[in-house]
């Protein structure tokens, strides 16, 4: 198994340790708050505007009952998984750590070192994140409440990656590009027009690009980079055939 794929699998493994706990609590209680308010009263448009309110009270719940909310959520996950706080946190750096990881393979492992701080989220927050946004996704679908129980591992899988710090990756790769692209063009070879080189190029102008254009750096996989701005020469004379009035080319030799 290559490095690559070891990571992955690692990455894989603690989210979704991570995402099975989390869902389980925000199903549970965002349960609890549905059936509190309708084994009260017969299900009428009154009682569904009930049910959206408690829901939007989540979004804006202070300090203290967030504190509250987790010392409740600590107890159950020591119940229900043998879980202490210690272990969720390993959990969640694990995840940021190998996700990390994965998203700098192709950069020094001493950038992620010295660049790239993942330490130090919170649990507490982690869990306030995927409720908030548990209960914005219900406030917006208040139907069929248990139907809608099986969308919620996507919710929680993009919670969890908000915490993943983007901004210094994206910094990382801004500026190693910028570096390599320096370096290509001081060693450049005009000989040189394999495909690999043609979509090397693409890139360096797209990161170009993003830099002029606005404040953060798009990410563009290589699949992306080849299908939407790799063509062939066919390509090519057929596109300017077609685009004449609206698109200048600008061939480089």
């Amino acid at each position: 198994m290559s490095q690559l794929s070891e990571l992955v699998k690692e990455k894989t493994k603690n989210q979704e340790q991570l995402c099975v706990i989390l869902k389980a609590y925000t199903s549970k209680y965002i349960c609890k708050v549905y059936k509190r308010i309708f084994d009260e009263k017969h299900r009428t448009s009154k009682t569904l505007r009930m049910f959206q309110k408690a829901l939007r009270e989540i979004a804006v719940w202070d300090i203290d009952k967030q504190k509250h909310e987790y010392k409740k959520f600590l107890k159950w996950c020591m119940k229900k998984y043998d879980i202490t706080e210690i272990d969720l946190q390993t959990i969640i750096e694990k995840t940021m750590m190998f996700s990390i990881q994965i998203l700098l393979y192709r950069y020094d492992p001493q950038l992620i070192d010295d660049e790239v701080r993942y330490y130090g989220t919170e649990p507490r927050d982690v869990l306030y994140s995927c409720m908030k946004r548990v209960a914005r996704y219900f406030y917006e679908n208040p139907k069929d409440i248990e139907e809608k129980e099986n969308d919620l591992h996507e919710l929680i899988e993009s919670s969890i990656h908000t915490f993943i710090p983007m901004k210094q990756i994206m910094n990382i790769i801004q500026e190693t590009n910028r570096d390599e692209k320096v370096s290509k063009c001081d060693s450049y070879d005009i000989d040189n027009t394999s495909e690999s080189s043609v979509i090397d190029k693409k890139t360096q102008l797209i990161v170009e690009k993003s830099e002029e254009a606005e404040d953060d750096l798009k990410y563009v996989s290589s699949d992306e980079v080849y299908n939407e701005y790799y063509y062939s020469e066919d390509d090519l004379e057929q596109k300017q055939s077609t685009n004449t009035d609206d698109v200048k080319h600008i061939n480089i030799k």
